[in-house]
């Protein structure tokens, strides 16, 4: 999983290819950007799926840290940005849980 996770990072053409599908993916307007309630049914999907809920106020400092250039839009290079962040986190973790697992040894 870690080489996936590195991979998105360092492979240029796989971080677009990522993008790009979420932005076709959740883009139901079709208009070439995330608006708000785009963003918000994906929010509320996730959270359904964990069995839990996202209130207002949390889903709008969220959107507000996704909208880089506060246009309310949330555009490719904004989605670009946040998989790359999210990718470096999930590798983060990976490694610290492999350097815990070798630690508790």
């Amino acid at each position: 999983m870690l080489k996936d996770v590195l991979e998105i990072i360092t492979d240029d053409s796989k971080l677009t290819q990522l993008s790009k599908l979420v932005l076709e993916k959740l883009d139901i307007n079709r208009k070439g950007y995330l608006n708000k309630s785009e963003v918000r049914e994906f929010f509320e999907g996730v959270a359904d799926e964990l069995e839990t809920q996202i209130s207002q106020s949390e889903f709008d400092e969220v959107f507000m840290e996704m909208d880089e250039n506060s246009t309310m839009k949330i555009t490719y290079e904004e989605i670009r940005s946040l998989i790359k962040q999210l990718v470096l986190y999930l590798a983060n973790e990976a490694v610290s849980g492999i350097a815990c697992r070798s630690i508790n040894k």
